[in-house]
């Protein structure tokens, strides 16, 4: 979840340094900016997805392995 809020944190900042940077001529770095604006959301999602949060848990274990064997059981 951090790595997808950082992501589109640098994207929100550099939509907006895009705009900027087109208007005052310097259209490289307007263009590179806008690029970063485009793309890093759809890179941002599948780093998100590829996190596995589940939680380190025991392996299952059988019922039937847990019963206690009686007298009368063999």
């Amino acid at each position: 979840m951090r790595t997808y809020l950082i992501a589109m944190t640098i994207r929100i900042v550099s939509f907006p340094l895009a705009v900027l940077a087109l208007l005052d001529g310097r259209i490289v770095v307007g263009s590179l900016l806008a690029t970063a604006a485009i793309f890093i959301p759809s890179f941002a999602v599948m780093l998100a997805n590829n996190v596995d949060h589940r939680r380190d848990q025991p392996a299952p274990v059988s019922p039937v392995r847990r019963l206690d064997v009686g007298p009368h059981q063999t």
